[in-house]
């Protein structure tokens, strides 16, 4: 019976130093965050270390939020947002009709083209998420009821 125990002890510390040797990520960590003034004084940073000036990095939009807004038919829920540049906002038919949600001006959508749904989201079964990465105030419209209108402002 100690036989049987030790060997068990043995296979749970073996186990648990192969999760704690092979669980940590070696990825490096990207830290580019902001002081409270607003400047980046230290500049950016892998895995606490400093990068030289003229050192290419890969960026790309991670979304720090999700907002929601709904439309029922006649009118978006909240009709104004305010987002951070990299949020997203996800639109929710919960009409009996269609929904089509695209950037002003009604029919061309040219103040952001890439904000354009293109096709209806029925109630209950589609909703259209739109990252915003662009920094601006940005008006938006139900294409298949062009009264239905909103804001989104980017900071």
């Amino acid at each position: 019976m100690n036989k049987t125990l030790i060997v068990i002890a043995i296979i749970i510390v073996i186990i648990g130093g192969f999760f704690l040797f092979f669980g940590k990520s070696n990825a490096p960590v990207i830290d580019n965050k902001e002081t409270t003034s607003g400047a980046n004084e230290a500049g950016p940073q892998v895995n606490g270390v400093p990068v030289p000036d003229g050192t290419k990095m890969e960026t790309g939009t991670v979304s720090e939020s999700v907002v929601t807004v709904t439309y029922n038919g006649s009118v978006f829920s909240p009709k104004t947002i305010t987002v951070k540049k990299g949020d997203s906002v996800t639109f929710i038919n919960e009409s009996n009709g269609g929904m089509s949600v695209a950037s002003d001006p009604h029919p061309s959508h040219t103040i952001y083209p890439e904000f354009d749904q293109y096709k209806s989201a029925e109630k209950g079964k589609k909703s259209y998420t739109f990252v915003f990465d662009k920094i601006g105030s940005w008006g938006y419209h139900n294409h298949l009821n062009s009264s239905a209108v909103g804001m989104v402002t980017v900071e």
